[in-house]
């Protein structure tokens, strides 16, 4: 979370000097009513199909492998996200990218606030999502929970 990422050595020098901008159509959160099984969602920008979330990035070196890699920040979550989970990820306003990228610590730590917008929304998806070889449009399609042949019963 942004709130303790400034506080992690693992994060200590992608924190003062190597923001980035993670950009995404949505992103995915389970929730569980009730203790039971997880659903997921699929959380996007009504207004717009592409938006940004903050990161930082980092290289880590190894004995015999560089790897490079990319951290997604999460904040508390907003209105909309309180009912699914209890963090999201920072998603930037857009007139916050540049300050973002060229901001230092302390500035950025401000910007590490629930999405102030309602323009995200959210829906059920299928578990498909769980799989990651499942790469393909209906990973992101509404979850129909209609139920077919019920008119067989009536009378």
């Amino acid at each position: 979370m942004c709130g303790t990422v400034d506080h992690d050595a693992n994060f200590e020098g992608a924190w003062e000097s190597r923001p980035c901008l993670v950009p995404s159509s949505g992103f995915y959160e389970w929730k569980s009513p009730n203790g039971g099984s997880k659903q997921p969602y699929r959380i996007y920008r009504e207004d717009d199909p592409a938006f940004a979330m903050a990161g930082l990035w980092d290289v880590w070196e190894g004995d015999d492998e560089t790897i490079s890699c990319v951290t997604i920040l999460t904040t508390e979550p907003n209105d909309l996200m309180n009912s699914i989970h209890d963090r999201m990820p920072v998603v930037l306003p857009k007139d916050a990218e540049s300050d973002w990228l060229a901001a230092d610590p302390n500035t950025r730590k401000e910007l590490c606030q629930p999405y102030p917008k309602d323009d995200l929304d959210a829906y059920e998806i299928s578990t498909r999502v769980n799989n990651p070889g499942n790469d393909d449009p209906q990973v992101i399609e509404l979850l129909d929970h209609e139920q077919s042949g019920l008119g067989e019963f009536s009378s």
